[in-house]
């Protein structure tokens, strides 16, 4: 039964703190409604109330019918009949139910997303379970956990998605962390056109995406089992990460010892596990390759049989496609099989590829006793499986210099590797890390601002220094493309379009800045200092590697994380050398030596894993494949 209106004095009402309506009434849709009030003369419906205090009512439906009753009554145009009162339901309901009041009743009026993930709030803050809030609005527990987090993201990240300085889904973003001081420290230090994705690595910066290649190694129910936390993200299920990398590490390398255990087996003289830069390890040593086996007397004999049977395969689809081609001669469509003539080519298919791989494995190449007595292997990540590299052989295990690692002749030994990058795909490569590791500066201001300085204190005092090798001494200017795949690229690139949009025209710079917020103002610092970083010298002389070192190490840069050698790249390699690094990455794979560049590349695309060149390793390699070998072909 509804209750009758109670008449209560205009200067005893106030919104209530039950009303959720948090944002400002527009003033000119207020306008209009009190011209409404005052030509009707009266309120069609009455406000909706409760006791705040012994004097004061609070309105907890009717907030912008109170707010123009109180803007006629400044302007003297309060009609007559509401002069004594205005007309109030009064509610005994609780709390709660003057909330989901107000909540239902201003989502007839344009109830901004903020406003009701507020209101939500409020009710979880009553003691209003999800289950019960989702019940009361019918929508989802995952909706109501999702809105709750809306609200609790740092109040300036709110003002700004309220001002629409950031869209929706930047605003979810900064709900995966709780903390509203870690969250307010990334958003003063993100630039306009940083993504959700980037905001989210920020924020979590020490944990362990769900979806990395480590993590789906070890299997996401495997590190939950052993006690490792995973921080859900509400918004992007991919987005989760897991609180405890340390825990995931330790899984992965306890996996990987279980294989070293058996491959240990084998009988190798050692056996290593290597979860990170297994290259950087593995190119500094000597390799031994498998030898092809004596066979058996009925090994041989084996092979015999399986070649005539193979043969047999062959002459009988020839057959076939004789038969079919006599069939449709004279006319022009191609060559059409009829059903049982496909049949029984799929089953020669199928019985051909049986018989080559019996072949093969009969005449796999094997190390012998000897070799494994020597030598050792290495057990490391590749993607989300595990890769074997077998045959490593350390100096203080290398024979002397007049025989073979593998106690074969020098001419029968593997040939060299072929050392050097050609000059074109050496510079597109040193420029590929240059470009990279600028936009990590760019998000670093410390390590910016360290930059700037130093530049500034090499032109101000002509000192002669080390940093001279980092930084451009002069005509400072964006590069773009480089010719290698590089993740960084498009952001370094949209940067420079966004803040010169953003600074163009400008004719007084000081004046422009100082109009700018302080994190815009160092963000543009930021990014400005990031171009200053050059890897030039590097071309001239691996001397000046050191400091590029130490700024890698500075920034954390991983440049497997930003670089990739595509299949253009790796065209650009001689087929020499496309031969060698094959014969790295996938030791036991069947290459063949007189095969075509073009197969060549197609093959190592497919295997070569997180294989880079030396130089994109060591900034101590310039224009080297592999790291023991020395300078850059002219």
């Amino acid at each position: 039964m509804t209750n009758s209106p109670s008449t209560i004095p205009l200067g005893q009402l106030l919104i209530a703190e039950t009303n959720v309506r948090s944002k400002a009434y527009d003033p000119a849709g207020i306008a209009r409604l009190a011209d409404q009030i005052a030509a009707k003369g009266r309120l069609i419906e009455p406000l909706k109330g409760a006791r705040a205090s012994k004097r004061k009512v609070g309105i907890h439906d009717g907030g912008r019918r109170l707010t123009a009753l109180q803007l006629l009554k400044d302007q003297g145009r309060l009609p007559e009949s509401l002069s004594a009162g205005i007309p109030v339901i009064m509610d005994d309901d609780d709390r709660i139910s003057q909330i989901e009041t107000s909540i239902m009743s201003n989502e007839r009026e344009n109830f901004s997303p903020i406003e009701e993930c507020k209101a939500f709030g409020i009710l979880a803050g009553e003691g209003v379970t999800n289950t019960e809030i989702a019940n009361r609005f019918g929508i989802t527990e995952r909706v109501v956990a999702q809105r709750l987090a809306l609200a609790d993201v740092h109040p300036e990240i709110i003002a700004a998605f309220e001002d629409d300085r950031i869209d929706l889904p930047k605003l979810q973003a900064y709900t995966f962390e709780p903390d509203q001081a870690i969250q307010l420290r990334v958003f003063n230090s993100v630039m306009s056109y940083t993504g959700p994705r980037e905001i989210r690595r920020l924020l979590a910066e020490t944990d362990m995406p769900v979806t990395s290649l480590i993590v789906q190694f070890i299997g996401l129910d495997a590190y939950r089992d052993a006690g490792g936390a995973v921080r859900e993200d509400l918004f992007d299920e991919d987005a989760s990460v897991c609180c405890d990398p340390a825990l995931v590490r330790q899984l992965a390398s306890d996996k990987l010892d279980d294989l070293a255990a058996q491959v240990a087996e084998e009988g190798w003289k050692w056996v290593e596990v290597h979860l990170d830069n297994a290259y950087q390890f593995t190119s500094s040593l000597k390799r031994i390759y498998p030898q092809s086996p004596t066979l058996t007397e009925s090994a041989s004999a084996r092979v015999a049989e399986l070649q005539a049977e193979l043969q047999s395969f062959l002459e009988r689809q020839d057959e076939i496609a004789e038969i079919a081609d006599q069939r449709c001669e004279g006319s022009e469509e191609s060559v059409v099989y009829n059903d049982e003539e496909l049949d029984e080519l799929e089953t020669l298919a199928d019985s051909e590829a049986r018989v080559r791989q019996e072949i093969g494995d009969i005449q796999a190449p094997v190390y012998t006793d000897d070799q494994m007595a020597n030598a050792g292997v290495v057990v490391t990540l590749h993607g989300t499986s595990p890769f074997i590299t077998r045959g490593l052989v350390r100096s203080e295990d290398d024979v002397s210099d007049d025989a073979c690692a593998d106690g074969t002749e020098p001419d029968k030994q593997a040939p060299a590797k072929s050392a050097l990058l050609g000059k074109g795909l050496a510079e597109d490569l040193n420029l590929a890390v240059q470009v990279s590791m600028q936009a990590r500066i760019a998000t670093d201001e410390a390590t910016a601002f360290l930059l700037s300085t130093a530049w500034l204190a090499s032109s101000v005092f002509g000192a002669v220094n080390t940093d001279k090798c980092l930084i451009y001494a002069a005509g400072i200017h964006f590069r773009g493309s480089t010719g290698v795949e590089v993740a960084a690229e498009a952001k370094i690139v949209e940067g420079f379009e966004t803040w010169a949009e953003k600074l163009r025209g400008v004719t007084d710079l000081v004046a422009e800045l100082s109009e700018w917020a302080p994190s815009s103002v160092r963000a543009l610092h930021a990014f400005c200092a990031a171009q200053l970083y050059c890897r030039q010298a590097l071309q001239a002389s691996s001397r000046v590697s050191e400091s590029h070192q130490r700024l890698r190490e500075r920034l954390a840069y991983n440049v497997r994380d930003v670089v990739e050698i595509s299949g253009e790249v790796l065209g650009r390699l001689t087929r020499a050398q496309l031969l060698d690094v094959l014969a790295e990455c996938w030791p036991d794979g069947d290459v063949p030596q007189n095969a075509k560049k073009v197969e060549l590349v197609a093959l190592a695309a497919k295997h070569v894993g997180d294989w880079m060149p030396a130089q994109l390793l060591d900034d101590g390699a310039y224009g080297r494949v592999f790291a023991d070998t020395a300078e850059v072909q002219e």
